[in-house]
């Protein structure tokens, strides 16, 4: 349809342009036929304006047939105006179908989109929000989690990246004490050791460059691995 659709406007185009030389041809005609008209009907006056009757003759078979081309011409341009007029329709029509069928892909794909629900949901809203930059609210929706949510699957990465939020918007105290809270609640979580990475940096954001440096034995001492 859409092969179709584009046809239709090149079809457009010709047929504009074929109005376009169709006009220029009438009028070169009229302005020809005006002229002989002119020299055929020239008054008597004297032997030297005199045409004689042959010349005559010619002149006036040349105006009739410049006349029966005038009408020719002119049966020819309604042609071209209605077919202009009927591609225009068209066109206007399959765009109007080719917007429609875009709108109602549209809601075919949104309705086939799963909607998710459930705490995993508040999760990834949030983490959302995070993503996009707004810190604000997503400190409040990963906060939201953790109150419905404090012993879920996800609570130690809630309290991870509340401690982000907060470092983020370079609130490095509260940041200290989030990922306090995740290393004290969570000992086992995978997140444990990064919180811990990210208390060094804030330390060192606050210019706290001994504690810093103590605090990075100790996770030395219980991550290794990292």
């Amino acid at each position: 349809m859409r092969v179709f659709y584009f046809l239709s406007i090149f079809s457009l185009v010709g047929c504009a342009a074929r109005l376009d030389d169709v006009d220029d041809r009438l009028s070169d005609i009229q302005k020809r036929t005006s002229l002989l008209e002119q020299k055929s009907g020239m008054p008597v006056g004297s032997d030297r304006e005199l045409l004689d009757n042959q010349r005559l003759a010619d002149t006036r078979t040349q105006v009739a047939a410049l006349r029966n081309e005038v009408t020719v011409l002119a049966g020819r341009l309604e042609s071209l105006e209605y077919e202009n007029k009927n591609l225009t329709a068209l066109v206007k029509e399959m765009s109007s179908k080719q917007a429609s069928q875009e709108r109602e892909s549209k809601k075919v794909a949104a309705a086939a989109e799963p909607i998710e629900t459930g705490p995993e949901a508040d999760y990834h809203a949030a983490m959302k929000a995070f993503q996009d930059g707004e810190f604000d609210k997503a400190e409040g929706l990963f906060a939201g989690y953790l109150k419905k949510n404090p012993k879920g699957d996800l609570a130690d990465n809630s309290l991870f990246w509340i401690g982000e939020c907060y470092k983020e918007r370079k609130m490095c105290k509260n940041a200290i004490t989030k990922y306090q809270d995740l290393i004290e609640r969570f000992p086992k979580s995978d997140m444990r050791c990064e919180a811990m990475r990210n208390q060094i940096a804030c330390l060192k954001d606050l210019g706290m460059e001994k504690e810093a440096a103590a605090f990075s034995k100790v996770r030395i001492a219980e991550c290794p691995k990292e």
